[in-house]
């Protein structure tokens, strides 16, 4: 009896466990960036990005800084120059505390293999910590323009790099996703460990996806960059306030403004759509962590209930 009523309680607690292992799995880890600085520090930020199994023929994007403890003082998109004339992404660098950029290449750009997205570099106003962080509103291929969908890249993995004074901080590290700013359009889902397989986030006028618990980031060794491909597109533009007018059409379809191999504008520039509500699904989060708990709480009245029949059954048949 003493044997099966241990059996009956270890099968109990290895069910609660596997519950609450499945509740920690449903969401992904938020990494944080956060330099160490004092002032007259030199920072540099690279964003990378890799693993995305199609050419991305446009993208865009922001960095965010604390402009109170940081300055800006140059900028790289892929191509990895600070020297605007050999950017292929039209950027603007007059935001307060945000770097904004996006490009459009019809020819598409490979990041296959990891390569940098976009570098900053900074320099220390004063002692303290400071974020760095970033947000992606469209990051699509060609099959934007076969859908009224606007299909977004879903396999991707972003990471980051952060040197100070040309000494390593982080390496090929979880790069810190933005949830605080509100974006007044977007189409992509943002993972906050920046990895595609976790992504659920969905930041657009006001509306929050899911966003993870917070924790540290993570860090690793190595940093590449691939060779430039794709060619230049300097149509798209952003104005100071950051709004981005970029969207075209091709097929009847609204994607935003693309160019041809040589430069040239395909499609015509119009006002931007602002993104609703109803333009991207909910995130799905996986099973909610009260289903687990009632099922817990099921499998530990089943055991309690099986334990107290065998018991009483017991004790009426020595009564008997």
């Amino acid at each position: 009896m003493k044997k099966i009523i241990a059996f009956v309680c270890v099968l109990a607690v290895m069910v609660g466990m596997l519950a609450l292992g499945c509740i920690g799995s449903t969401a992904a880890t938020a990494a944080q960036t956060i330099v160490d600085v004092k002032a007259g520090d030199e920072v540099t930020y690279v964003l990378s990005l890799g693993g995305v199994p199609t050419r991305i023929v446009g993208c865009d994007f922001s960095v965010y800084y604390d402009s109170s403890s940081l300055e800006l003082l140059s900028v790289a998109d892929y191509s990895n120059s600070t020297n605007k004339a050999d950017w292929n992404a039209t950027i603007n660098t007059n935001l307060d505390g945000e770097v904004r950029g996006n490009w459009s290449i019809l020819s598409g750009v490979s990041f296959s293999n990891k390569r940098n997205f976009i570098t900053l570099n900074l320099k220390a106003k004063s002692k303290g910590s400071a974020h760095l962080s970033y947000y992606i509103r469209y990051m699509y291929d060609e099959t934007v323009f076969d859908s009224d969908d606007r299909p977004q890249i879903t396999e991707y993995t972003f990471t980051c790099d952060v040197t100070v004074n040309g000494a390593p901080v982080l390496e090929n590290a979880e790069p810190e996703l933005n949830v605080d700013e509100s974006q007044s359009t977007g189409s992509f889902v943002n993972s906050v460990n920046g990895k595609g397989e976790d992504a659920d986030v969905d930041v657009v006028s006001g509306r929050t996806g899911s966003s993870g618990s917070n924790g540290g980031t993570s860090s690793g060794s190595g940093n590449s960059s691939g060779n430039n491909s794709g060619s230049s597109s300097k149509a798209a533009t952003t104005a100071p306030t950051g709004k981005t007018n970029d969207p075209g059409t091709k097929n009847g379809t609204i994607a935003p403004l693309a160019t041809d191999a040589q430069g040239h504008t395909v499609a015509p520039l119009t006002d931007v759509e602002e993104a609703t509500p109803s333009d991207a699904a909910p995130a799905d989060n996986g099973p909610s962590g009260w289903l687990w708990v009632i099922i817990v709480i099921i499998a530990l009245v089943a055991c309690g209930g099986i334990a107290f029949f065998v018991v009483n059954g017991r004790k009426k048949h020595i009564d008997d």
